[in-house]
């Protein structure tokens, strides 16, 4: 199976930071939203990390946040692409059944809302072993100088930066040559 290798970015506190870069660390973040579930996030561009670090910094913590860079090496077994339109498809199924069956075997819906998070988390773990990257799409949205958010509707194709990759690693063994930016 073919592998392949694309530069990822890391911002975080500089402790996990450095641990990330000089001793192999792993920050696995136990997301419980509407993210990609258990694992170390990274951006797919330096800018988008840069972006995140300054919005970081915005938030009024302290400055300390740095941005680190390292491969990821993958293969199309490896990683639950929920950017790819059939791979959703597939993925909202499978809950779907888990859901139908619950529900055929109790009478009634397991428990109603369930965030995207806890869907990923529960279906990597009991079904899609082998998944060891999630990728999604997030969308945000620009602000104006005043701090408003600025939403725009647009009917025409355009290039803009409110759409950016996000990667969660769950495996520490898929990433290589870390390094401070």
């Amino acid at each position: 199976m073919e592998e392949y290798c694309i530069p990822v970015y890391h911002v975080n506190d500089r402790d996990i930071v450095e641990e990330f870069v000089n001793n192999n660390g792993f920050y696995n973040s136990h997301d419980h939203g509407e993210w990609a579930g258990s694992g170390m996030y990274f951006w797919d561009n330096i800018s988008n990390a840069y972006y995140w670090k300054k919005q970081r910094e915005n938030r009024g913590n302290d400055n300390s946040f740095l941005i680190c860079k390292a491969k990821l090496m993958y293969n199309d077994d490896s990683i639950l692409d929920l950017t790819d339109k059939n791979t959703r498809i597939a993925f909202n199924n499978a809950w779907q059944m888990l859901e139908n069956a619950y529900k055929k075997c109790y009478g009634k819906s397991a428990i109603g809302y369930v965030p995207a998070s806890a869907k990923i988390d529960f279906i990597i773990s009991e079904i899609m072993t082998d998944k060891e990257i999630v990728k999604i799409i997030a969308t945000y949205r620009p602000k104006s100088k005043s701090g408003n958010t600025i939403y725009v509707s647009k009917n025409y194709p355009s290039v803009d930066e409110s759409a950016k990759v996000i990667i969660c690693v769950r495996e520490n063994t898929r990433l290589s040559s870390r390094q401070l930016i």
